[in-house]
């Protein structure tokens, strides 16, 4: 079945919250909360009939294998698990990591990869409610965590040169988070882009310091370190999460 659009502004909402709670009833209280906030209507609950109304028959018309039940104290979508992309992805995300933890490197970046494949672009970016947005946000912090995973494997495998222009945009988009512009220090360090080094660990201190008032870790600054002095064991892949002193090689 392909992607069907889901009219008006009320239905994708009662779906989101549906489809977040998959197999589990959703009281219509929540739904009036998601989809209007602190200041419902009236008629918000003879609403939200309608919405589950209308939505059952898109999913009878679409083919759909989810169901809309009635469950005390509301909704319940009815779906297989196989047929939610965040179950997938989880199972993937859980496959990859027992594959890493067996060194199976290889195979952990495929499972990684079609994780990560699953994803259209930012969760449930076109539906408007505070509460959805709000469980949205954990979602793109999943699959930002799971993009860093994929960073990490590929250095293991030394693909540092193929990452960089990949690890930039991640840092451009992720300025704060560290472990994205260690390893892109690692790959533009390991690729011979040894000028480029200091740069990035400058706007990552400066960006640190001004946003967050924070210093950069003691982490970043010894690998910082270490490539002023040309530390042999940087010319090594990085080995998984790499060793107690350097988190960012082995």
């Amino acid at each position: 079945m392909g992607s069907t659009a889901v009219g008006g502004r009320r239905q994708p909402v009662v779906l989101a919250v549906l489809a977040l709670e998959a197999n589990r009833a959703v009281g219509v209280d929540q739904l009036i909360d998601s989809v209007w906030d602190s200041k419902p209507p009236p008629t918000a609950r003879a609403q939200i009939q309608v919405c589950i109304s209308n939505l059952r028959k898109l999913l009878k018309e679409t083919g759909s294998s989810g169901r809309i039940l009635t469950r005390p104290p509301g909704y319940l979508l009815a779906i297989a698990g196989d047929n939610l992309d965040y179950e997938r992805f989880q199972e993937l995300l859980a496959l990859a990591h027992s594959y890493e933890g067996d060194g199976r490197l290889v195979d952990a970046l495929i499972a990684l990869r079609q994780a990560l494949d699953l994803w259209r672009g930012p969760a449930l970016a076109d539906v408007e409610s505070e509460n959805v947005r709000r469980a949205a946000i954990i979602w793109d912090d999943r699959r930002l965590a799971a993009e860093i995973d994929r960073v990490r494997v590929e250095l293991a495998l030394g693909r540092h040169a193929e990452l960089v222009a990949d690890v930039q945009k991640l840092v451009g988009e992720n300025p704060l988070r560290e472990e994205l512009c260690g390893y892109l220090m690692v790959a533009l360090y390991r690729s011979g882009r040894q000028a480029e080094v200091l740069a990035v660990f400058r706007r990552t201190c400066d960006a640190l310091i001004d946003d967050l008032g924070i210093e950069p870790s003691a982490e970043l600054r010894d690998l910082a370190r270490a490539m002023l002095n040309h530390d042999q064991r940087l010319r090594s892949p990085a080995r998984l999460a790499g060793s107690a002193e350097y988190g960012y090689w082995a």
